[in-house]
């Protein structure tokens, strides 16, 4: 059973990537000198079918995913995150493997380089590394780089769109690495001043597999807290084979 956690943690790795708000990416930089705190403060991913219908049950729970960012320019941030505590299980007739402890650790950097995502089309650029921290059982003790083209613009006063494409180079496990493609894009509503909806859609595969894509779809609800706070609440269900049956997430953030 360890290698059915250890390919559905290809699919997590990639989320992770992301920051600790919706999958979807946002052009816009962290303001210059100031803190962005962006936590998933609790995500179950649960895969009740595995690629192989081989009768397994896989969980991924995640606690305390935190992103801290800050703004070096006016188009140029730089971030850190980590996973504080994971849980990763997969049952059957046969018995159970579980492995628990804290994850690995994030390194990002976002060039706005066309545009403002308040005024119109906007483009940016994210690059990452994943640092191996995971403890043993958790990660795959690899560092693996990937980059996002992020897209983004307004849709009149009250909606937002944006668009993700990215590469990720994932260690194959025997000194080599696997090309994996993500696409992602989420339409975003205020409803008025506090409160605001919005759905996403989130795809990934192996770039020589593409026909056996993990594609995800969800929808979260946004509460605005203070001048610069948010919870969020949302769901996402898999709709390929490959997919993640559900993942609930509960996430928040501030501008400090």
């Amino acid at each position: 059973m360890r290698s059915v956690i250890a390919t559905l943690l290809a699919g997590l790795t990639l989320a992770a990537g992301e920051a600790a708000a919706q999958w979807t990416e946002i052009p816009g930089t962290a303001p210059v000198g100031g803190l962005r705190v962006e936590i998933e403060a609790l995500s179950v991913a649960t895969d009740r079918h595995t690629l192989g219908r081989d009768g397994v049950t896989y969980r991924s729970a995640l606690a305390g995913s935190v992103f801290l960012s800050t703004g070096v320019t006016p188009t140029w941030d730089i971030q850190l995150g980590v996973d504080l505590w994971r849980n990763e299980s997969a049952v059957d007739e046969f018995g159970s493997s579980t492995e628990s402890g804290r994850g690995d650790l994030w390194l990002r950097a976002k060039w706005n380089f066309a545009g403002d995502e308040n005024e119109g089309p906007t483009w940016a650029v994210l690059s990452y590394v994943k640092v191996p921290t995971a403890a043993d059982g958790i990660g795959n003790d690899a560092w693996e780089p990937g980059v996002l083209l992020v897209f983004g613009r307004p849709l009149g006063e009250s909606r937002s769109w944006q668009v993700n494409a990215g590469l990720d180079w994932l260690d194959d496990g025997a000194g080599g690495r696997d090309v994996y493609f993500s696409v992602s894009s989420a339409l975003n509503h205020w409803l008025n001043g506090r409160w605001g909806i919005y759905g996403e859609v989130y795809a990934w595969s192996d770039a020589s597999i593409l026909r056996e894509a993990s594609v995800e779809i969800g929808l979260g609800v946004t509460c605005a807290v203070g001048e610069t706070g948010w919870v969020e609440l949302a769901c996402y269900v898999g709709v390929t084979r490959v997919a993640v049956d559900y993942t609930p997430a509960l996430r928040c953030g501030w501008d400090f």
